[in-house]
């Protein structure tokens, strides 16, 4: 017998239902962000962002259960297409400016992978001579500037 709490959610069809009922209310509940700029506020009506947060809440289930209801083959692909759903939707909605570029930016770094870092490599790659060998190449570099 296991310890603990039953699963808040056991039937697939169930959790898939209100998934989908959470990204329709997303839709349906219209909010009103305020853009700054040079001329002033602009209000733009838009519908809610999903978020992984979001959706737990929706489902009365903390945050990190939900991941733990991802790593399940029964809930595994149901979780898994919601999540890449929210990510498609900062991508796009980050991209035409209606989310806020700093917090989608820390968004989709934190939850998703994306970085603006970029890794240079600057380790000196050139063969190193040792001191007989570079010696013979400045005497040979000097005698032919003599000739």
């Amino acid at each position: 017998m296991t310890a603990g709490r039953p699963p808040k959610w056991d039937d697939p069809d169930k959790l898939q239902k209100t998934v989908d009922d959470y990204f329709q209310h997303c839709l349906d509940t219209i909010i009103t962000v305020q853009h700054a700029h040079s001329k002033g506020i602009t209000e733009v009506k838009t519908p809610t962002p999903p978020t992984m947060a979001g959706l737990a809440y929706w489902l009365d289930i903390d945050r990190r259960t939900l991941l733990e209801y991802s790593k399940q083959d029964l809930f595994s692909p149901i979780i898994s297409h919601a999540r890449k759903r929210i990510e498609a939707n900062n991508v796009e909605m980050g991209m035409v400016g209606a989310y806020e570029a700093k917090l989608n930016a820390l968004n989709l770094a934190s939850n998703y992978g994306y970085s603006t870092r970029q890794d240079v490599d600057i380790t000196d790659k050139t063969p190193k001579m040792g001191d007989s060998e570079l010696d013979a190449r400045i005497k040979r570099l000097m005698d032919a500037r003599k000739g």
